[in-house]
């Protein structure tokens, strides 16, 4: 490892996470004497990302940083940004403890300069040998991605005609906050998906695409009409983070085996997709129809208005409780096994806690869904400690990832592609929640390369 490569970058962030550890502790031992004013968080916040990515992405923009950390950005300073300029906006909740609401502003931002650590050290590690794919080629890709393909036709099929497909379009629905099927049959679809969109990206360097007009030209048709049509459906049903775990793995996965998608592009994309995504939002209730609201900013920030204040409830009601320290990884992972997963918890009668998404939504007497919030959620897991540990791990490994070249093996492609596709909502919800879908996909990969030997090497 070439820990000395951007020491300096590196020195500073080290120097941010003592400033912010010395005032954590002043601030939990009731002194708040020389506290760092927001608006000096403010500034460190932006100027350490722009830097980020001037230094480790000016070449490719697209990775889990560059949207990941604005929305964090947004749960933080919610309240100090937002609120003063956006009257609209002044009836959301507070928790009412202004001691939680300190603490837990320490803590985002030591996880915000720990998950920076962690990725500068991914990105300056360097490693002799790279992680090769298996030998070539013990599964048959041709043959297991059309078998994919029919899978996923047979299942949106039968969500049809079982009922469970109109579940999809309760956002439009005034009641759909008591609907408590809504989105049946999403999870499996996502998970069948994703491991398609791995095992197609593979077949497809293994044909040697390597331009767009190649991708498109030797991509599976069936496979690329139900990725396209999936993804406008839930568009039009306003489930918009569902989309962008279909769509998006697909998209990071090509700039991974077939070619980089240029800066230029990516910013346009990206715009275009932000201006999708609030207009999606507007539609799905009957409170924010094009009738009665504008884009405005409470278009682009009320899906991330309530991730300050479960971050701030998580701290303050495991500080008075206790951490659950991992009992829930067991119905995460059981539940990741296609199929059987729920079949197994329900035969075992397993009772796991409380989920975080549960115990906000709880707090709130407005009845509305509210969700968890990553660093609650990990504070919530395991204490102080545990966010630490995970936010240094998860920017190590994504960062390490993002320098992946055509040699990634699958089950890491598959892991990279879901995360960064995550980005954006994955920091208002549970640590948890890439575990089943990616445990999912990769047991379903792993039986293909089972049943799908191929006798004759694919070149």
């Amino acid at each position: 490892m070439n820990i000395r490569k951007n020491i300096g970058f590196k020195l500073l962030l080290v120097l941010c996470l003592f400033v912010f550890l010395l005032q954590y502790l002043m601030d939990t031992s009731g002194s708040q004497i020389g506290r760092i004013p927001v608006v000096v968080d403010v500034i460190l916040y932006i100027g350490f990302y722009v830097a980020y990515l001037l230094k480790y992405r000016r070449k490719n923009l697209l990775c889990f940083e560059l949207m990941a950390i604005p929305v964090a950005f947004l749960g933080l300073f919610f309240d100090d940004i937002i609120y003063p300029i956006s009257p609209e906006l002044s009836s959301y909740f507070s928790i009412g403890n202004d001691f939680a609401k300190i603490k837990s502003e320490d803590i985002q931002m030591i996880a915000y300069f720990t998950l920076l650590l962690g990725c500068s050290i991914g990105n300056d590690f360097k490693r002799k040998n790279k992680i090769r794919n298996t030998p070539k080629k013990a599964l048959s890709y041709e043959t297991f991605i059309w078998v994919l393909a029919i899978v996923l036709a047979l299942l949106i099929f039968y969500d049809y005609t079982s009922g469970i497909f109109s579940s999809w379009f309760y956002y439009s629905n005034a009641d759909w906050m008591d609907v408590e099927d809504r989105n049946q049959g999403l999870g499996h679809l996502t998970c069948i998906l994703l491991a398609a969109t791995g095992v197609e990206l593979v077949r497809l360097r293994d044909k040697g695409a390597v331009t767009l007009r190649e991708f498109v030209r030797h991509i599976n048709k069936v496979f690329l009409i139900e990725w396209l049509g999936i993804s406008v459906l839930l568009y039009m049903s306003g489930n918009r983070n569902e989309m962008l775990l279909i769509l998006l793995p697909l998209v990071v996965g090509y700039t991974v085996y077939i070619q980089k998608i240029s800066n230029r592009r990516l910013i346009l994309y990206g715009t275009v997709g932000i201006l999708l995504m609030a207009i999606a939002g507007m539609t799905r209730q009957e409170e924010v129809s094009f009738g009665g609201s504008q884009l405005g900013l409470l278009s682009f920030t009320r899906d991330f208005a309530d991730l300050g204040y479960n971050t701030d409830f998580l701290i303050d009601y495991t500080d008075k409780n206790k951490p659950i320290y991992f009992s829930g990884i067991l119905g995460a992972l059981l539940s990741g096994i296609p199929y059987l997963g729920s079949l197994i918890l329900h035969a075992i009668d397993y009772k796991g806690p409380i989920a975080s998404a549960t115990l906000c939504t709880e707090s709130v007497v407005s009845g509305s869904g509210l969700g968890t919030s990553l660093i609650g959620d990990l504070y919530y897991t395991a204490g102080f400690a545990w966010v630490v540990v995970f936010m240094f791990l998860l920017g190590f490994m994504v960062s390490r990832l993002y320098h992946a070249d055509k040699s990634l093996n699958i089950y890491l492609l598959v892991f990279y592609t879901y995360m960064v596709a995550n980005a954006v909502y994955y920091v208002r919800s549970s640590w948890l929640f890439p575990i089943t879908v990616i445990e999912y996909a990769f047991i379903l990969i792993l039986i293909g390369d089972i049943f799908f030997k191929d006798k004759v090497k694919i070149k």
